[in-house]
């Protein structure tokens, strides 16, 4: 049986060779195969896309993510997805507005309001071998790095240009999270490869909620949660039962690392 970072590794592969054949793929077409390949391939990972997709537009996250240590530990975020242009000035879709409204601003605001982290998922076919963990492989094609950072870097300090390089300076390939020997399965390796690579990924920008005792992620499982994990085929009510958890979002997709033999 193959192990979870084969796995990550093969579906971030496909999603460049996808890039390089057919550059004009959408974002929405990647993200849902991507989460629905690493579900269908691997038991431990549950994923559900909501049928209502403009209202997780609106609030600015592609997917909520929970990776769940135990019956009682979880670390949770939102993600927002973007594909990198070759060759083009990408500030655009970092900087993307809507309603008025930088997406960013509104991923990271109301991730940390509910008690998630934010983090950016970037689709690239670009070649160079740029990575925080310095461990990027040439067939990596899947990324995520952490939204305040990618504000502070690329919005805070004014427009400029953007080459794909520019921005995965500042992201782990996403096979990273289960290939690379400073992540773990477990709450406290997992934290250590955070807080090692993504260091701002608790950073609170609201002053209201900056006396908070939880960390931002790292929650209690919820039940809901756990039902995505225990039911083979979700009842149809379940959406719409949950409908008010997942305002904010257009999928949820959970990996459980309960059972230490999935690895």
């Amino acid at each position: 049986m193959k192990q979870i970072c084969d796995i990550f590794g093969e579906c971030s592969s496909y999603v460049k060779d996808w890039l390089t054949k057919q550059p004009e793929v959408k974002e929405e077409s990647l993200t849902d195969w991507f989460l629905f390949n690493l579900s269908e391939k691997l038991p431990n990972i549950n994923y559900k896309q909501f049928s209502r997709t403009e209202e997780g537009r609106k609030t600015g996250a592609d997917w909520e993510w929970w990776f769940v240590f135990s019956n009682t530990e979880s670390f949770a975020c939102r993600v927002q997805a973007k594909k990198l242009r070759l060759d083009k000035d990408n500030y655009p879709g970092i900087a993307y507005t809507n309603n008025g409204k930088l997406q960013i601003d509104r991923l990271i605001e109301d991730s940390e309001t509910d008690g998630f982290c934010s983090f950016y998922a970037f689709y690239s076919n670009e070649s160079s071998s740029n990575a925080l963990c310095g461990g990027r492989l040439n067939y990596d094609g899947v990324f995520w790095g952490e939204a305040n950072k990618l504000k502070s870097e690329f919005i805070d300090h004014g427009r400029k240009k953007l080459t794909p390089s520019h921005v995965l300076n500042h992201t782990n390939p996403i096979s990273c999270l289960f290939c690379c020997p400073q992540s773990g399965f477990d709450k406290l390796r997992f934290k250590n490869y955070l807080e090692r690579y993504f260091p701002s990924y608790t950073t609170i920008n609201n002053p209201n909620l900056a006396n908070t005792d939880q960390p931002l992620g790292f929650r209690p499982t919820p039940k809901y949660i756990l039902q995505m994990l225990s039911e083979e085929q979700l009842p149809n009510r379940w959406e719409e039962e949950y409908r008010f958890r997942f305002e904010k979002t257009n999928a949820v997709i959970v990996i459980d690392l309960r059972n230490k033999n999935i690895r």
